[in-house]
């Protein structure tokens, strides 16, 4: 008998230990849901299910019926943070929200700058002191944003033509760095403040787009794709690595290039190695008509690729095209596992195992996501800056930005960091 009472109670605990509760009325085991509400700020209050919970940096709420549910929590100085989650069975939702401070400090670092560009970790902009112009390199670290540390420069007075159009671009690292006016191209090896000329092995004509990877620079020049070697900047090796009716291309796992272009009335898509030799090619069969008469574009990630077109994304699988979600514009690759599609007024969380979409009051143009994934900053076309997370939050926070944006982190402190007209500025979101 104490055995049975005993298998009795192992069997319930591992009922609820996976997710499952008894339905009385229906008689038959039902799968919950959860909600975990994590990385709270000191002195919060959390009002969920008409309980409150004070004093707790996680708040972990278990075996969920399948509804909506609203909670909300305060603290003093900040804004109310109130949302509704749609709770499903076996699925657990978490939500690391950051409260918006009553009062938003913005705060000055750098001036009299311009020809902005950012990314993840970095921004780059050219600056004029004492009658010399600087390309300068801010990196955002981990630790507490330490503006004396983290600022390099490489002097090019007198290279460039800065009455004219500049473009800035750089590897994930941001130790090597492409900047060009309409006539000259400079690589910068931020490592030892040197830079190289490296306009005579462009060839004539328009740049499509451009991009460093790793020790590899690529240009796209409408049908003609080149990979430059750029371990040494001032031995550049160059190779043609594609010529033909390019529709687009990404960069993949082990820096292998994966080309989609027209042949024939055919479309294909051939991988290569970064320095250019084949690897396979593949007829893409069933592909909208649209793909052969436009410019598309295509990420991979993985270890499948996507192509936008009409903002419309399709997924290739093996051979064949399937439509996935529309009114995407963009997709934004967070890291091997997980993605972001941006669309009209929504963005897509994208992973392995995980798929969500959450409507926002803007269509972004770029993004930034916390470590949770959950969370994230976005800009509007017009570079108003907003908190957002998959929960519902909404919020701009500045209307003060004329760039896209950095954000980092340390414990429970967030930072912003984005360019206003000739300054870079930075706002601070957590503990007092």
């Amino acid at each position: 008998m104490e055995f049975f009472l005993l298998l009795l109670i192992v069997i319930i605990v591992y009922i609820i230990a996976t997710g499952y509760k008894y339905d009385f009325e229906k008689k038959v085991l039902v799968q919950t849901g959860a909600l975990t509400i994590e990385n709270l700020e000191d002195n919060t209050t959390v009002l969920f299910n008409n309980e409150k919970y004070k004093d707790e940096r996680n708040h972990s709420f278990k075996q969920l019926d399948q509804k909506n549910y609203t909670f909300k929590i305060t603290k003093d100085s900040r804004k109310d943070y109130t949302t509704s989650v749609d709770i499903k069975q076996g699925e657990v939702i978490y939500i690391s929200p950051i409260l918006i401070p009553n009062h938003i400090k913005i705060n000055s670092i750098r001036e009299n700058i311009s020809n902005i560009s950012t990314s993840e970790r970095f921004m780059f902009y050219t600056v004029k002191e004492d009658n010399k112009i600087f390309i300068e390199r801010l990196t955002l670290n981990k630790s507490l944003f330490n503006v004396d540390s983290t600022i390099v420069g490489v002097n090019i007075t007198g290279v460039l033509d800065f009455s004219k159009s500049i473009k800035i671009t750089h590897n994930d690292n941001g130790n090597s760095v492409l900047i060009s006016d309409d006539k000259k191209t400079l690589l910068i090896d931020f490592n030892k403040s040197i830079f190289s000329d490296i306009s005579s092995l462009i060839p004539s004509g328009a740049i499509t787009s451009y991009e460093l990877r790793d020790n590899y620079l690529i240009i796209r020049y409408e049908q003609l794709l080149y990979s430059f070697n750029i371990s040494d900047i001032q031995k550049v090796q160059k190779n043609l690595v594609f010529t033909g009716s390019i529709k687009s291309y990404s960069i993949g796992e082990n820096n292998n290039i994966y080309i989609i272009y027209a042949e024939n009335d055919k479309i294909y898509i051939e991988t290569f190695s970064i320095d250019g030799v084949s690897q396979n090619k593949t007829e893409i069969v069933d592909s909208p008509d649209e793909f052969a008469k436009n410019n598309i574009s295509m990420s991979y990630f993985y270890q499948n690729i996507y192509i936008i077109n009409n903002d419309i994304i399709y997924k290739l699988n093996k051979n064949k095209i399937i439509e996935f979600e529309k009114n995407i514009s963009s997709i934004k690759i967070q890291d091997r596992n997980t993605a972001y599609l941006i669309g009209k007024n929504k963005i897509s969380l994208l992973s392995k195992d995980k798929y969500f979409t959450i409507g926002l009051k803007y269509s972004p143009i770029d993004m930034q996501v916390f470590p949770d994934l959950f969370t994230f900053f976005y800009s509007d076309s017009e570079y108003k800056i907003h908190l957002a997370d998959f929960g519902g939050q909404d919020n701009i926070v500045t209307e003060d930005a004329s760039t896209s944006f950095l954000m980092t982190q340390n414990g429970s402190d967030s930072y912003i960091y984005f360019g206003s007209k000739s300054e870079i500025k930075y706002i601070k979101f957590g503990n007092d």
